[in-house]
């Protein structure tokens, strides 16, 4: 009766062990991602534009994980919106560097180079000598322009994005 006895309290001592170990366990029902929340936050306040919510959300996921492809690429698109273009650049950059064939980024990246290029080449027409030709540069600010507004035609014939890059090389000459 003694060893039925003993034998009884092992099992039940076993079986709590065992469901405390249960408890503690990292399953997928208890090992929920901690980002998913702000990710989820974040996409939100994106969609309703309500930029200031989204970038804390955004934020939050960079302190969990600070290689966050979508924190990271949602935020320089919060960044381009609001103007901040070396701030957008830097989030691109940080994607691409993490995840090179990241598409949108790399194309996002080029934009927004574009555009900083664009603002460089404007002081450069607007300051060069009386002398300069600079009707190049300003033609090449014009496939910028259309380029950065979704259009693909300036001055009667298409320009792509390597297009563009053709003729940043070729006009390097200033």
């Amino acid at each position: 009766m003694r060893k039925l006895i003993s034998q009884y309290v092992i099992v039940v001592l076993v079986g709590v062990l065992l469901s405390g170990c249960q408890s503690n366990k990292l399953s997928p029902k208890n090992s929920a991602d901690p980002v998913r929340p702000f990710l989820a936050e974040g996409q939100k306040a994106y969609e309703a534009k309500e930029w200031e919510t989204a970038i804390t959300a955004y934020r939050k996921v960079l302190e969990v994980d600070e290689n966050s492809l979508p924190a990271l690429y949602k935020l320089g698109n919060i960044a381009y919106r609001q103007k901040k273009l070396a701030k957008a650049r830097g989030y691109y950059e940080k994607v691409v560097k993490v995840k090179p064939r990241y598409n949108k980024a790399q194309y996002n990246l080029a934009v927004v180079n574009l555009a900083l290029a664009e603002k460089h080449f404007k002081f450069f027409t607007a300051t060069a000598e009386v002398e300069t030709d600079i009707t190049p540069v300003a033609n090449l600010l014009g496939h910028i322009y259309y380029f950065s507004r979704g259009s693909s035609k300036a001055s009667g014939d298409t320009t792509a994005l390597d297009e563009l890059a053709k003729k940043l090389k070729y006009n390097s000459q200033y």
